[in-house]
């Protein structure tokens, strides 16, 4: 609490004491008045309540002046104060701005191209028709029974060796089977059976003998002929254990008359 609000409280008892003191000198005049029926009594009872009143006023006149005039007020030619701004001696630290947050753009993850396809290419067998060389030898065909170029790419994982083979889906016939090539060999050149050597091994086709047998249908049918290569697991001994060592196959397919 301030100096004014002190001293204002300290004296504003006084007043009250003086109008009540008045009031108790009026009420002892008036009576005398009354007993003694005397306009000089009831003259000097205003008298005195009169100055009794003048004497509260007086009283409460120094006190607003020792309010107005003190010390301890406010210097009038000092800065206002805010009444929001800090304290003198302390220090208004500004709230902190918050930092936007930003999410980040999600990086793509790479992905692997696929890997490309296991495939065979063979110039002769893409044809529509087989060309007579690959054809075996007759009275009804001009072949020479020389077996086709091959060669294929992109085998499959874990490949260790390949297996080629030419049959007749027509006729269900066996016309040449080579197994175990090594995983270095990607191609067989025209003419290659006969010269396949170890550890690669031909078969005995279904003409009885080993090695290649060209497509030799029956004179005015047309005949289906596959050529598949396939990628091996591990090292085989005989057709019957292709199918459970497999991991890919390459295949062409085309067609002989005669």
């Amino acid at each position: 609490m301030d100096c004014l609000a002190s001293t204002g409280s300290e004296l504003e008892w006084v007043v009250p004491v003086v109008i009540a003191f008045a009031l108790i000198v009026t009420g002892v005049v008036l009576l005398r008045v009354r007993a003694w029926r005397s306009r000089r009594a009831a003259a000097g009872g205003m008298m005195v309540l009169a100055l009794v009143v003048g004497l509260g006023l007086t009283i409460q006149a120094p006190e607003s002046s020792y309010a107005a005039g003190s010390s301890c007020s406010a210097d009038p030619g000092g800065p206002a104060q805010d009444p929001g701004a800090p304290a003198s001696g302390t220090t208004s630290t500004a709230a902190p701005t918050a930092t936007p947050t930003t999410t980040p753009t999600p990086v793509p993850t790479p992905t692997e191209p696929p890997a490309a396809a296991f495939s065979i290419a063979s110039a002769d067998w893409s044809q529509a028709t087989i060309p007579a060389q690959d054809a075996c030898t007759s009275r009804f065909a001009p072949g020479s029974g020389r077996s086709p170029a091959v060669s294929w790419s992109d085998p499959p994982a874990g490949t260790v060796g390949y297996a080629v083979k030419i049959f007749d889906t027509d006729a269900n016939f066996l016309h040449w089977e080579v197994l175990n090539l090594p995983a270095g060999t990607t191609s067989l050149a025209a003419g290659a059976s006969g010269s396949i050597t170890a550890p690669a091994s031909e078969l005995t086709n279904d003409f009885g003998r080993s090695g290649y047998g060209g497509p030799c249908p029956p004179p005015g049918s047309t005949h289906h002929y596959t050529l598949t290569v396939f990628a091996l697991s591990r090292t085989v001994t005989g057709d019957a254990d292709i199918a459970a060592t497999t991991l890919g196959q390459a295949q062409l397919t085309s067609t002989y008359r005669q």
